[in-house]
């Protein structure tokens, strides 16, 4: 899609955002669900993902890095 697109992940800011933050939700998704080594971590790392999640969606919608705090203005 990005080829399609013409797009660059390093030239556009929110597009580098969101793929960290990809990469970010996918290994908390791991502690989450096999890595953590107490259920206490375990539920930290699950509400960090969804979180993460969350912020994920709002650059989406922003194509900001500011995610949901553009719509504070």
């Amino acid at each position: 899609m990005l080829l399609v697109l013409s797009l660059n992940p390093l030239s556009q800011s929110w597009l580098l955002a969101k793929f960290a933050a990809l990469i970010l939700y996918i290994l908390l998704g791991t502690v989450a669900l096999r890595r953590g080594p107490t259920m206490q971590v375990r539920v930290l790392a699950f509400v960090t993902a969804l979180l993460t999640y969350g912020y994920v969606v709002g650059v989406a919608i922003s194509k900001s890095p500011a995610s949901w705090l553009v719509y504070l203005r």
